[in-house]
């Protein structure tokens, strides 16, 4: 009898996050051995993609949350008499015990009135919470989330379990394949996500323009999906940095691994992350990275990159300005770097993530 029901509906979802976190979680458990306990909850495009990553029973569910979540996974769980059931942030109507994995918890915070409509803040609320007191573990990607959810939902500590993210699999044999673009006269600035307002990339852009106005060539390069919020942010920064500035909308992952290694530095001012994973990205390509100081930036570079006043545009201008000036700090950022990112591990991870699987199912795991 197989063991684990996976909800892997995040995959051809576009949800980048999201979806790396399961496509990598997925890779992972199965060379650990795992997947012949596991069957799959796809959605959609789904399907294609869970048969190039393993060939462990995948179920079609709707796409619809209410529907995944009420009916089909309920539904599942009853005919496979799984024993237990992982779920990203909201976990099935069932009595099975459940481990939910919580990349962060950002409609709890104040601020995230300005990026989060009000209706989408209670929704999550609703649901993460009640799936939060009722899951066995939750998985979190850093110790900041860890932190937030024990202060904003009172969740005991000791039943949530830190699994941090790592670089991309894929986009990490890519990168590895990719030569670097030889420089050309400028500061070539890249910003990787989702163009929303917690990324904070009006304040970069205002940056730029003064690192620009201070003698630095620079150029910002935006790098990420492009949706209805995002949209007047891409004008303003426009308006900012004129031809200085280009928002190239999503990419493939081998098109990532290109602007990685095309750039001079990447920035990351968000004033909220879970994680960040473009940060270990950008370490792992060896670019030089500034973050900001706001939640979990700054535990996951260490001490391998530059940080920065989320809300101080003079600082982020001489970060630019030092690195423009000061090639011995970019070498050593990107040596840094590059051995800061070596240490995250997607196998590490899913070992705990399969621990608290079988804690949840009444069993031990070894290894």
């Amino acid at each position: 009898m197989r063991r684990f029901l996976i909800d892997a509906h995040h995959l051809g979802m576009g949800q980048t996050g999201n979806e790396t976190w399961t496509r990598n979680m997925i890779t992972a458990t199965k060379d650990l051995g795992a997947h012949d306990e596991m069957e799959f909850a796809v959605a959609g495009e789904g399907r294609e993609i869970i048969r190039r990553l393993t060939d462990a029973p995948a179920h079609l569910v709707s796409s619809s949350s209410a529907r995944r979540l009420v009916v089909d996974l309920p539904s599942l769980i009853r005919a496979t008499g799984c024993r237990a059931v992982l779920a990203t942030y909201t976990a099935p109507l069932t009595r099975c015990p459940s481990v939910v994995a919580v990349h962060d918890v950002s409609p709890w915070h104040r601020e995230a009135r300005e990026w989060l409509p009000r209706a989408t803040r209670a929704r999550h609320r609703a649901t993460v919470g009640i799936s939060a007191r009722r899951a066995h573990t939750l998985i979190v990607p850093s110790e900041a989330t860890r932190a937030d959810l024990v202060d904003r939902l009172g969740t005991a500590a000791e039943r949530v379990a830190v699994a941090p993210c790592a670089v991309d699999l894929e986009l990490g044999r890519l990168l590895a394949a990719t030569p670097a673009r030889p420089a050309d006269g400028c500061l070539r600035v890249l910003a990787v996500g989702t163009i929303v307002p917690r990324k904070n990339l009006v304040m970069l852009a205002r940056a730029t323009r003064a690192a620009r106005d201070a003698g630095v060539p620079v150029k910002l390069r935006l790098v990420g999906p492009v949706p209805p919020a995002g949209r007047p942010l891409v004008t303003e920064i426009e308006a900012l940095l004129g031809p200085d500035v280009e928002s190239v909308g999503y990419v493939t992952d081998a098109q990532l691994a290109v602007e990685y290694r095309s750039t001079d530095v990447v920035c990351f001012p968000s004033l909220f992350e879970g994680f960040g994973m473009p940060i270990v990205e950008a370490m792992a390509a060896g670019v030089p990275v500034v973050v900001s100081d706001a939640t979990a930036s700054r535990e996951v570079i260490g001490d391998a990159a530059l940080v920065c006043g989320a809300h101080d545009p003079r600082a982020w201008r001489e970060a630019l300005v030092r690195l423009w000036q000061d090639p011995v700090l970019r070498q050593r950022l990107s040596a840094d770097g590059l051995r800061r990112a070596a240490g995250f591990s997607w196998h590490e991870s899913a070992k705990i993530v399969l621990h608290a699987l079988d804690a949840a199912a009444g069993r031990r795991r070894g290894y």
